[in-house]
């Protein structure tokens, strides 16, 4: 037989998307948060009133510490080191080559070279 499981599954979905998304459900969440809203609703003049106090007197300033920022700080740090060994990696080992096939200067150009390759070591991803 033939079963077409959007048929079957639809009243039970709109039922459910009904319980778990209607106006009921927004009126019993916001039954559930009223505690909470009525709190904040007390202490909101007091907090406006300081913050208001603060700016009047160019007195407020955000800090904000969080380790997430700094390990992002230092992720770009090292990223920024990086990508400089590998461009001067890559620079020396191009300029070693031109040195190479345009002059006689062999001991230049393979210095270039191997300084290239390991400036482009040292600034490779270590993932």
């Amino acid at each position: 037989p033939q079963l077409d499981l959007w048929k079957t599954a639809h009243p039970i979905l709109r039922q459910w998307m009904s319980e778990q998304m209607g106006p009921r459900a927004a009126l019993d969440q916001l039954r559930e948060d009223l505690p909470q809203i009525r709190d904040a609703a007390r202490e909101l003049p007091g907090i406006v009133s300081h913050l208001a106090e603060k700016i009047a007197a160019d007195n407020l300033h955000f800090d904000i510490k969080a380790p997430e920022l700094d390990e992002i700080k230092r992720q770009l740090v090292a990223q920024e080191k990086q990508r400089f060994a590998l461009m001067l990696g890559a620079s020396a080992f191009v300029s070693g080559t031109l040195v190479l096939t345009l002059t006689m200067s062999v001991i230049v150009g393979w210095s270039l070279i191997a300084a290239g390759a390991v400036l482009s070591y040292v600034g490779r991803p270590k993932n």
